[in-house]
């Protein structure tokens, strides 16, 4: 197996090099930096800001020898290339590409050959980036930018090679695949948001760094910039977690600069630090700030600013962040997941009187569900509602759950809306809420049918309902966020299934492949 490092090869244009390395791709001279490199009418040569850029129009092939240092002891390529129209030739080396291949004194090839960037056909530029352990007795290495193909154009542009005596100090975190920057990616100005008068939640999905823990010391504390963070998306079940060609996961990437860890195998992977910043609304004053993580398998560590703050556990749900942020304030959000079973069972139904206990399996791995940032009423709050709608008694119902309430009195408003028309509004009796803090429940009805009703073939007939607590002497306590329903009921009549009064005729399909396909279906 070839020896490398690494390597990178993205659609971006920012190029990451050893800072203020000498570029061993240009010769010293300043007046002629361009020395040795052969140019004719097929092949064009240009050094421009300390960066070598050529073009290869047709079959032809250019070159130089770059003298190694005994102190050097990695070698940092990095460039853009873009094919254009390039054939291959009949073997599969035969396109576009940048021969390597080091030598000792007595020109003779050592080591094994470098792995080398190489394309055909027509795309745009592509970011290269590879680092290249020197291999011992080596005294230059040749490079050969060529297009070995039938015809084309290849361009090689931004080129830089730079020594590195060590890895000491070197970035090994991935770029971020976009192209754009860290800030950027994480910006909240953009954000799915959903807001009322009283709450708001704001959706923190997308990319995050990410650092696949291999060893017991990478879990003890968070990782350090330029240790080999990469990125991975959120919501994402990990790679190669599950069993055969359904495996869970296997249509997600993780992006990282195979620098950091030329070996990883994702499939080996049980814990993972995942690390973003947000920035908490500054309207935020007064309001209950939470974190929630809608599915998460299995256990999560949460810090701010590197700091342990709690923890969470599957399936997920929220986790208080009052006191430890404060609105208008930028954080430094991570999370140290683990997926292990460490015991767990299930049971598998075998027969009527057969139920077995088996190893419980944990194939989608990570953080896998959707998560927000809240920010709500530190007071009284509704929790949910269930908008129960009733066909045979034309009747619809509002089962309401309230939590953190001051004892008192308090009565609810529902108001339906058709798109941004409110076709009826409802308001339920007054009722006590009483000291204890404990969560509240309560539900209140009243006649009414909606003009159009929910149907397997109308399933576009959908309202909302706009849900808001009052106290007794009428002041606004909190809203809801809206609920979208369906007017429509379903019941049992004899042998028959029932939908708004009209029967209806139900196939099943028994397959044991449909479990396993839900999960690589949620990645897509």
């Amino acid at each position: 197996m070839r020896k490398i490092l690494g390597a990178l090869c993205l659609c971006v244009g920012v190029l990451l090099t050893a800072a203020g390395a000498e570029n061993l791709l240009l010769a010293p001279k300043p007046q002629n930096p361009l020395a040795n490199w052969k140019q004719n009418d097929k092949i064009h040569v240009e050094a421009k800001d300390g960066r070598l850029f050529i073009t290869i129009d047709g079959p032809e092939v250019t070159g130089k020898r770059v003298y190694i240092k005994p102190e050097w002891k990695y070698l940092l390529l990095s460039m853009r290339m873009r094919p254009t129209g390039v054939v291959r030739g009949e073997q599969s080396w035969q396109n576009g590409r940048l021969a390597m291949r080091f030598h000792n004194k007595k020109d003779e090839p050592v080591g094994p050959w470098p792995e080398v960037f190489g394309f055909e056909g027509t795309r745009e530029f592509e970011f290269c980036r590879r680092l290249y352990e020197i291999p011992e007795g080596a005294a230059y290495l040749s490079l050969a930018p060529a297009n070995f193909g039938k015809a084309g154009k290849i361009e090689f542009a931004d080129m830089e090679l730079t020594a590195l005596t060590t890895l000491e100090n070197f970035d090994k975190d991935a770029t971020v695949p976009d192209g754009t920057t860290r800030e950027r990616l994480w910006d909240l100005s953009d954000a799915w948001k959903i807001s009322t008068p009283t709450r708001e939640s704001i959706c923190l999905n997308g990319l995050w760094n990410f650092y696949p823990i291999t060893t017991a010391e990478e879990a003890k504390k968070l990782p350090a910039d330029k240790s080999g963070w990469g990125y991975f998306k959120v919501p994402g079940i990990w790679p190669g977690m599950g069993s055969g060609w359904t495996q869970a996961g296997d249509s997600s990437k993780i992006y990282r600069s195979e620098i950091a860890s030329p070996d990883f195998n994702p499939t080996e992977m049980n814990s993972a630090w995942y690390r973003r910043t947000f920035e908490v609304p500054a309207d935020w004053k007064d309001r209950r700030i939470e974190l929630e993580i809608t599915m998460l398998q299995t256990s999560a560590q949460i810090f701010i600013d590197g700091k342990p703050v709690g923890e969470l556990f599957y399936p997920g749900g929220r986790f208080d962040l009052t006191g430890k942020v404060a609105p208008g304030g930028k954080y430094e959000l991570a999370i140290l997941v683990s997926a292990k079973k460490d015991g767990l069972t299930g049971s598998t139904f075998m027969a009527p009187d057969r139920l077995i206990s088996v190893d419980a399996k944990v194939n989608n791995r990570g953080i896998t569900g959707d998560v927000f940032l809240i920010g709500e009423s530190k007071g009284a709050t509704i929790t949910d509602t269930h908008v129960i709608t009733s066909f045979r008694k034309k009747r619809i119902t509002f089962d309401t759950g309230i939590t953190r309430a001051a004892p008192g009195r308090y009565y609810l408003e529902a108001d339906i809306r058709d798109g941004n028309k409110i076709v009826k509004s409802f308001r339920s009796d007054v009722f006590d809420i009483p000291a204890g803090g404990k969560p509240f429940r309560t539900s209140f009805s009243a006649d009414w049918i909606a003009p159009k009703l929910w149907d397997t073939d109308t399933p576009e007939n959908l309202y909302t309902a706009d849900l808001r607590l009052k106290s007794a002497d009428g002041k606004l306590v909190d809203v809801l966020y809206p609920q979208e329903f369906g007017f429509r009921e379903f019941w049992i009549d004899g042998r028959n299934f029932v939908l708004n009064g009209v029967p209806i005729h139900l196939r099943s399909l028994c397959s044991s492949a449909m479990l396993d396909l839900a999960a690589p279906a949620s990645t897509t």
